[in-house]
């Protein structure tokens, strides 16, 4: 926190909160005590760590290795969750475990990306926007349908409450 009312507004609030609940429990009311209180700060940190978004390939002796992504936003992550699980429970006549299914979709999914667009159908923006975090307490995701008659595409949104 970087506001001295915020941290004076804590200091009165923390410890009766702290006494009568868990550390888990404490940790998240402090994240939305920050959230509440500071919420330009909690968006510039947001932004800050999801402009250090990386993939690292990590290659193992043994012919395999390891793909990581970090700093990417959780509603993202939870999207591609979900395709991977829902795509992997669908497949039933299969020996593979359902986290070896999990791990060739992903795989198919990235062999064929379309270099000019996002796994949303977006176009991919060179600032990244779609990675923005709206001010409210959602996520919300804008797209564009297909072009109607007129030329235009009416814009769409997925809100997915926090």
């Amino acid at each position: 926190m970087t506001e001295e009312r915020s941290v004076e507004k804590l200091d009165r609030q923390v410890v009766s909160y702290a006494a009568t609940h868990t550390t888990g429990e404490l940790r998240q009311w402090m994240r939305r005590f920050i959230a509440r209180v500071e919420p330009d700060e909690v968006e510039k940190r947001y932004e800050d760590i999801v402009a250090e978004r990386s993939v690292t390939i990590v290659h193992d002796e043994d012919g395999t290795g390891s793909l990581y992504a970090e700093n990417l936003p959780s509603y993202v992550l939870a999207g591609i969750d979900q395709r991977l699980d829902h795509a992997a429970k669908a497949v039933t006549d299969d020996d593979r475990t359902i986290a070896q299914r999990r791990a060739d979709f992903f795989v198919d999914a990235l062999d064929h990306i379309d270099p000019t667009t996002n796994p949303h159908g977006r176009r991919i923006s060179r600032s990244g926007s779609w990675f923005r975090r709206p001010r409210s307490r959602a996520w919300t995701i804008s797209r564009r349908s297909a072009p109607t008659a007129t030329g235009s595409s009416p814009p769409t949104r997925s809100v997915i409450w926090l």
